[in-house]
């Protein structure tokens, strides 16, 4: 697309913001034993968010050339960097411990066979959806390609109070933010 061909917006810029925090629970039946919980696995997928570039009309002053204390009221036009879509995100919590495991660690098989010896460990996870619209940035519209790689995305995430349901089921909170990667600036 050519630039004489792109809509020009005529709106206030809006702040900058790369960070998009979240939080959602994952529910461990009352049957497993959450206090042996050492790991948090977090992974997140960023392949349905789009890069839009939105040229806006911003006011500015001008020094006027030919008299030094006046100022002329002006427009410039800038590529403001938007990013929309979703983002899917996925946490699991290792190990949980069976409250029901016998000592030998041998767990009744339900089939009437002989029992197996299993180790009685295993693994909740869980997965929420972020709904992202957000200005990440501002550039001049001789950048050609100021998109960020959004694959560059970075995260920090943590466990948050567990809380016990009135099933005797414990909810834990898996918070963070998700920081999409700055744009790419003109050298």
């Amino acid at each position: 697309m050519s630039k004489s061909n792109k809509k020009i917006s005529k709106q206030v810029p809006k702040p900058c913001n790369n960070e998009i925090p979240f939080c959602f629970s994952i529910l461990v039946p009352s049957k497993l034993d959450t206090s042996k919980i050492e790991y948090l696995d977090f992974t997140f997928d960023v392949s349905c968010l789009q890069c839009i570039i939105e040229p806006i009309s911003i006011p500015v002053h001008v020094d006027d050339p030919c008299d030094t204390k006046e100022c002329i009221p002006s427009k410039a036009l800038i590529n403001q960097i938007r990013i929309v879509g979703c983002i899917q995100i996925f946490a699991g919590l290792f190990p949980l411990v069976s409250r029901d495991i016998p000592q030998g660690g041998y767990i009744p098989n339900p089939a009437g066979s002989p029992p197996f010896l299993s180790s009685g460990l295993g693994s909740v996870n869980g997965s929420e959806v972020l709904c992202v619209d957000r200005v990440i940035c501002y550039t001049d519209l001789d950048n050609s390609d100021p998109c960020p790689d959004l694959s560059e995305s970075t995260f920090t995430a943590y466990t948050g109070t567990y809380k016990t349901d009135e099933c005797g089921n414990t909810l834990i909170p898996i918070k963070g933010s998700i920081f999409l990667p700055n744009c790419n600036k003109c050298e």
